[in-house]
């Protein structure tokens, strides 16, 4: 995985009741579109179960610079078997909220917890995870920067693995630092708590259950193509 690479964050907020189609479109129509208009697999797939705002549905996509993504972007969404699809998904109703979308690259940090945990050779990583939005802004980012460092080495101590560190480029705010967290399962994130982590810059923190289709690889790393 190149530590040049640009990661897309999608969030959804969607309606109640549109959620499953979501989930059901993403997983079925999607992937073989993908394929054809140059997208790498999505490094994950995830419902939130817990969060600020909610219900959400999002994914994790890679691009090796911003103008592939352009080019792959312009070319699904123009596609008449997409435009099929999404008219017979929606069938008249508004499925998507609001989203959330940030551009990032993988922060330094992450080279600290890179290769920890997954002797698997970076296996699909099964459990709950935990998407942390870190907010430096207003604040020393060497400081808050190494405030991060430690309470994610004490989420790590206590059972978490760390499957990736990113710090924001294009989304509001910028001055952000994105983790996401696998546990093994709800009990062991519980049985942690924040209550047990230095003290560190504010941030906000989404539970997310990886779809059936869409879980990580350790580290993130890239899935294959089928």
């Amino acid at each position: 995985m190149q530590d040049d690479d640009f990661y897309e964050l999608r969030i959804y907020e969607t309606a109640q009741a549109r959620w499953q189609g979501l989930s059901q479109q993403m997983g079925e129509d999607v992937p073989p579109l993908f394929r054809r208009h140059g997208f790498d697999v999505p490094l994950m797939h995830y419902e939130g179960v817990g969060g600020p705002f909610g219900p959400i549905y999002g994914y994790l996509l890679r691009w090796r610079n911003l103008d592939d993504r352009m080019r792959a972007w312009g070319a699904f969404y123009s596609d008449p078997e997409w435009i099929a699809k999404m008219t017979a998904n929606y069938q008249g109703e508004q499925r998507v909220e609001r989203a959330h979308i940030a551009f990032m690259r993988a922060a330094a940090l992450w080279a600290r917890y890179r290769g920890a945990g997954s002797a698997d050779g970076g296996g699909l990583v099964d459990g709950i995870y935990e998407l942390r939005r870190h907010d430096l802004s207003g604040q020393d980012r060497a400081t808050a920067q190494a405030q991060v460092a430690g309470q994610l080495d004490a989420m790590q101590a206590a059972g978490g693995q760390i499957l990736g560190v990113f710090e924001t480029i294009i989304g509001a705010p910028v001055q952000r630092l994105v983790s996401v967290t696998a546990w093994r399962d709800v009990t062991a994130l519980a049985a942690h708590g924040a209550a047990d982590e230095p003290a560190g810059p504010p941030h906000d923190a989404f539970l997310l259950r990886p779809a059936p289709y869409g879980r990580a690889r350790a580290d993130f790393a890239p899935h294959p193509q089928p």
